[in-house]
């Protein structure tokens, strides 16, 4: 049968349809069904976004019943002494080694070697780091990769094993949360963690491909360095269900300083009295992020400073003060400077009056003094001596020892830090994270607790885009992350470099035309069911495309395998209006993040 006579007869069949007094629906089942199926589906999207653990607009990498439930783990590096030590300030390592620990003279400082556990206890002013923030946050991936491609049923202790990614390194299952500290230990000697004392992102990115490598798994991953990532490219690489580790850079601004008295003759015991001893500067900057402090400790000497600024005399409980900061310090019987940070800056009004009141929290107090002088040495100045709860002595030729600092746009990079990626809210710019050092969201008793992947923190940070300073040639940054990261006052946290592991993966999308169906259509309304799609006037046609590994990229509308439209975000639809006469045929093809496609057609015949 040709395409003339079908055409005639359906012609025929269409008249004698419309003569025998067929009225014509303009919402038949079928299209009510699909509006409403659609309606559904796009509700229960909505209502998984809005019902995520930091509320709406969140895209999280996906879950897997077996083995993370929850998403990326976030296994924690506060464990098993995966530590390292470090000169203080004199610069030199004055620990000696024990146990297989090492000094590695290439990065001065004394590693825990091949067991991953420092034995080494730190003397002189050396102090100790946690160093295995790479390793764990590797092992937040390789933890979520084998639960994506193990069996779905499977449970932790089931002793079952069948993808070679994660193993079972001696506790009896692969998947047991005591297997997790193991993993993270293996691959820290795999990324030369444990030797150097810290993870170069290439020895990271050298160590994941010896992993897949050794695992026999080379051929189903890929693994890539990015270079100042941009805030969208990781967006991006997480909405695909990517694996993304993210290398934060900390930087603290070179402060200068604006009002100083470092002049000396004695010390004054701190009181914990409101408000403490109290001294008065004046500023020529407007704006104050340190304060400095002359201090001196005792033979107890663990003591907690606090530090306000007032703009008035605070001889009243109801005086409030424009900031408040504190510190724990740690001092001997020399005299040392000690700073006190403000985030955010305090905003001054040059030329004013202002008073730093410091105080200690502990009791008894008297363990941490204030350098002073007995002499006017800072012009105009007066220092005021607590004797009860806001009860002040004026000292009018005393002044403390005392330096007032400013940021400026050059900055010291202090320290380095790895995160796993965990979630993305393009709608607020935001990122959450499965930090190794911190656990703000979700804290849980002890850290152990979180080699459970069913224990996770996911902490949401604020994105800027751009840098926070001139000078930090970066592309975005974390505006809210955490200041005091281990024996460090950070500024800035800078996004510097990521590496992305991604599956090479050949699963085809699955993609379906929803609209038309078999029945009549009318000016692009249903109207009767028939045996084939029948189209006169305009069509509207409807598919759907889902792809459970990257995600779908985009879909593609041709009629006779000439291309009409592309859609890059559902609902996936268009509409056909330009004329034809007879047989056509309609392709819908998806295509996912990864490449690969996926083709329905249908064959439809179309008058006008």
């Amino acid at each position: 049968m040709n395409k003339n006579l079908i055409k005639a007869g359906v012609y025929i069949i269409l008249v004698l349809l419309i003569a025998g007094g067929v009225t014509p629906v303009i919402t038949g089942y079928n299209s009510t069904h699909y509006l409403k199926s659609n309606l559904i589906n796009r509700y229960s999207k909505l209502e998984q976004k809005n019902n995520s653990p930091l509320g709406r607009g969140w895209d999280w990498l996906h879950s897997y019943p077996n083995y993370a439930p929850n998403g990326i783990p976030d296994f924690d590096q506060h464990q098993n002494e995966w530590k390292i030590i470090l000169p203080g300030k004199n610069g030199v390592i004055d620990s000696s080694p024990i146990g297989d620990d090492f000094y590695n003279p290439n990065e001065n400082c004394i590693v825990p070697g091949p067991n991953c556990h420092l034995e080494t206890y730190p003397a002189g002013d050396d102090y100790t780091f946690w160093a295995f923030s790479g390793p764990a946050a590797v092992a937040n991936c390789f933890w979520w990769l084998d639960s994506k491609n193990s069996d779905q049923n499977g449970t932790p202790g089931d002793g079952e094993d069948n993808y070679p990614l994660v193993k079972d390194y001696g506790v009896g299952d692969d998947h047991l949360p005591g297997n997790a500290p193991l993993l993270i230990e293996n691959l820290a000697n795999t990324m030369q963690t444990s030797s150097k004392g810290k993870t170069y992102i290439q020895d990271m990115k050298d160590g994941i491909s010896d992993w897949f490598a050794n695992v026999n798994l080379s051929n189903q991953f890929t693994v890539n360095i990015s270079d100042k990532p941009s805030f969208n490219f990781i967006k991006n690489q997480i909405k695909n269900n990517s694996n993304v580790i993210l290398l934060l850079g900390q930087y603290k601004a070179i402060r200068l300083v604006d009002q100083n008295q470092s002049d000396w003759d004695t010390w004054v015991d701190l009181t914990n009295v409101s408000p403490g001893q109290l001294q008065n500067f004046t500023p020529t900057s407007s704006k104050l992020d340190t304060v400095e402090l002359l201090l001196v400790g005792s033979q107890q000497n663990w003591t907690t400073v606090e530090v306000s600024i007032y703009d008035t005399l605070p001889n009243d409980p109801n005086i409030i003060p424009l900031a408040v900061t504190m510190k724990v310090v740690n001092l001997t019987l020399n005299p040392e400077w000690v700073q006190f940070d403000f985030q955010p800056s305090i905003n001054l009004i040059p030329g004013k009056q202002y008073i730093i009141a410091v105080r200690a929290l502990d009791n008894p107090p008297y363990k941490i003094h204030w350098c002073h002088t007995l002499y006017n040495s800072y012009p105009n100045g007066i220092s005021w001596w607590c004797i009860y709860n806001y009860v002040l002595e004026p000292k009018i030729n005393y002044d403390f020892a005392f330096k007032t600092l400013y940021r400026s746009n050059d900055c010291i990079r202090y320290c380095d830090h790895y995160v796993t990626c965990a979630g993305v809210n393009s709608e607020e710019s935001k990122i959450a994270l499965s930090d190794p050092y911190f656990n703000i969201q979700n804290y849980l008793p002890s850290y152990t607790s979180y080699n459970d992947p069913i224990n996770v923190s996911y902490d949401p940070y604020n994105v800027a885009i751009g840098s926070p300073s001139p000078t930090l040639h970066f592309k975005w940054w974390l505006t809210d992350y955490p200041t005091n990261y281990q024996e460090y006052n950070i500024d800035y946290t800078v996004v510097e470099q990521a590496v992305i592991v991604n599956a090479l993966e050949n699963i085809p999308p699955v993609v379906t035309i929803t609209r038309p169906v078999n029945g009549i259509y009318i000016a692009d309304h249903y109207i009767i069911g028939f045996f084939l799609p029948l189209i006169i006037g305009k069509i509207t046609i409807e598919a759907e495309a889902s792809d459970n590994q990257t995600g779908i990229k985009k879909v593609e509308f041709s009629i006779n395998n000439v291309l009409q439209e592309t859609v890059t975000a559902p609902p996936y639809n268009w509409t056909w209006r330009k004329s034809s006469l007879g047989i056509e045929s309609i392709q819908v093809t998806a295509y996912d993040n990864a490449g690969n496609k996926a083709t329905k057609e249908m064959f439809v015949v179309k008058f006008f």
